[in-house]
C-alpha cells in the first residue's frame, strides 16, 4: 500500500486550483461588465483591475506547480492588495464584500495563524483608512466590516480546529490500519513458510515413522529370535553339563567305585572338570534367567513374608564363602520391620546373588546389610569393605555380561549377569 506523500497528510486548506479558477473567471467577468463604461476616464482603471485578477491568477498557477506554500502565501497577499487597491481607488463596489476575502482566503488558504494576521492588519488599515481626506470609507461605514470579519475568523478557527481533530484522529487511525495491514501481510508470508515448512517436515516425519516401525519390527523380531536361541541353547547345554557335572562328582567323591588304580593326577584334572562345569552349568542358569525375565515369562508369587527371614536364609546360603575368606557377615534389621508383599523365591536369589558378590570382591574385612523402612516402602543397603567401583563404570553396573574389565572375572570369577537379574527381579516388583 503507498503511503500518501507529506503534502496531503493533514491538509485541510482550500485547494488553491480552485481559487486561481475562481480569480480567472472573475478577470474575465469583470473584463465583460465594465467593458462598456458610462465614464470613459473610468474604463482603463477596470481594465487594468482584471488584467490584474488574471495576471495574479496566472502568477499563482505557475508557482503553485512547484512551490505549493509560496503560491498560496502570494495569492493571499495579491487578494489583499487587489482588495485595498479596489477600496481605496474604485467607488463602484460594496467594501463589504471585498475586505472580507483577504481574512476568509488567508485562513483557508494558509491557516489561523495567517488569518489572524490578515485580520489585524486588515483592521489597522480600515482603521487608518477612515481618517484619509477623500477616501471613499468612512468611520462609520467600517464597523459591521470589522465585526463580520472577526466573527468569521472565530467561525474559521472553531471549524478548523474540529476539522483537524477529527482529520487528525482519521489519519493516525489510516497510520495504524497501515501498520496492521503490513504487519498482517508479514505474518502471512512466514505463516505460509511456516506450513510449508510444516508439510515438508510431516512428510520426513511420516516416512522415518514408516522406517522406524520397520526397523522396530525387525529389532522385535531379532530379540524374539535371540531369545528363543538362548532359552533352546541352555536347555539343550543342560543335560550334557549336568552329566558332566554328576559324573565328575561322582569320581571325586567316590574314586574307589573305579577300582585303586586312578592316578592323583587323574583325579586333579577331573576337579578342573568338575568346578568349570558347575561354571558353566551356573551361566547357563542365569543366562536362562535373563532370557526369561526379557521375555516377561516370569511369574511371581507373591505374599506377605518376614523379610528377615529371607535374610537369614540368604546369609546362610552363602556362610561357606564367608567362613573360607574370613569375612564378617552382619545385618542390621529393626524388630518393627512389617510385613513385605513380594515374592519369596526371587528376593531370596537377589540376596543371595548380592551377598556373593560382595563376599567374592572382598578381601579383608566383610560385608554388613541394613533394612530401613521410609513410609510404604522398605530400602535394603549392602556395603563392603572391598576396592569399590569408579563413578565412570557405574552406569555400566547392571548391563549383562559386563565387568569392569576381563582380570576380574578370571580372578574373582561369576558371569557378569547378577547384577542384570537382580535388577530385573527388583523392577518386577516395581522396586528399583
Amino acid at each position: 500500500m503507498k503511503e500518501p506523500s507529506p503534502e496531503t497528510k493533514l491538509d485541510l486548506q482550500i485547494s488553491t486550483e480552485s481559487i486561481v479558477i475562481i480569480l480567472g473567471v472573475a478577470g474575465f467577468v469583470v473584463f465583460q461588465l465594465f467593458i462598456f463604461p458610462s465614464k470613459l476616464n473610468r474604463n482603463y482603471v477596470i481594465l487594468l483591475f482584471a488584467a490584474l485578477i488574471e495576471l495574479l491568477a496566472f502568477v499563482v498557477w505557475r508557482t503553485h506547480i512547484r512551490q505549493p506554500k509560496t503560491a498560496r502565501i502570494l495569492l493571499v497577499a495579491g487578494i489583499t492588495t487587489l482588495a485595498i487597491w479596489t477600496l481605496f481607488e474604485l467607488n463602484m463596489f460594496n467594501p463589504h464584500a471585498i475586505i472580507i476575502l483577504p481574512t476568509i482566503l488567508a485562513a483557508s488558504l494558509i491557516g489561523y495563524t495567517a488569518g489572524l494576521h490578515t485580520t489585524l492588519f486588515m483592521t489597522v488599515l480600515l482603521l487608518v483608512g477612515s481618517f484619509i481626506p477623500n477616501a471613499y470609507i468612512t468611520i462609520e461605514s467600517i464597523f459591521f466590516p470589522i465585526f463580520i470579519m472577526w466573527v468569521l475568523l472565530a467561525i474559521n478557527y472553531r471549524f478548523y480546529q474540529a476539522t483537524h481533530d477529527v482529520a487528525e484522529w482519521s489519519w493516525n487511525f489510516y497510520q495504524d490500519a497501515l501498520s496492521m495491514v503490513e504487519e498482517s501481510r508479514t505474518q502471512k508470508q512466514q505463516l505460509a513458510v511456516t506450513l510449508n515448512d510444516l508439510k515438508k517436515s510431516n512428510r520426513q516425519l511420516t516416512r522415518l515413522n514408516a522406517l522406524t516401525q520397520g526397523l522396530r519390527q525387525k529389532a522385535e523380531d531379532a530379540h524374539t529370535t535371540k531369545e528363543q536361541f538362548v532359552a533352546n541353547v541352555s536347555h539343550e547345554l543342560r543335560t550334557p553339563i549336568n552329566m558332566i557335572t554328576g559324573f565328575s562328582e561322582m569320581i571325586l567323591q567316590n574314586p574307589e567305585t573305579y577300582g585303586d588304580s586312578i592316578p592323583p593326577k587323574l583325579l586333579a584334572d577331573m576337579d578342573v572338570i568338575h568346578r568349570n562345569a558347575e561354571h558353566l552349568s551356573a551361566l547357563i542358569d542365569d543366562v536362562l534367567d535373563l532370557s526369561q525375565v526379557d521375555a516377561s515369562e516370569v511369574a511371581l508369587v507373591k505374599e506377605y513374608i518376614v523379610l528377615k527371614e529371607i535374610i537369614q536364609d540368604a546369609q546362610k546360603a552363602v556362610y561357606p564363602l564367608y567362613k573360607t575368606k574370613g569375612l564378617y557377615l552382619e545385618a542390621e534389621i529393626p524388630e518393627s520391620l512389617p510385613l513385605v508383599f513380594c515374592d519369596r523365591t526371587r528376593i531370596r536369589e537377589v540376596l543371595i546373588n548380592l551377598f556373593s558378590n560382595a563376599g567374592r570382591f572382598t578381601e579383608q574385612g566383610g560385608v554388613t546389610l541394613k533394612v530401613i523402612q521410609k513410609k510404604n516402602s522398605v530400602v535394603v543397603t549392602i556395603t563392603d569393605t572391598g576396592p569399590g567401583i569408579k563413578a565412570e563404570n557405574l552406569s555400566k553396573l547392571f548391563q549383562p555380561f559386563y565387568q569392569v574389565d576381563g582380570s576380574i572375572r578370571r580372578r574373582y570369577g561369576g558371569t557378569g549377569l547378577g547384577l542384570s537379574i537382580c535388577k530385573r527381579y527388583i523392577e518386577l516388583h516395581e522396586g528399583e
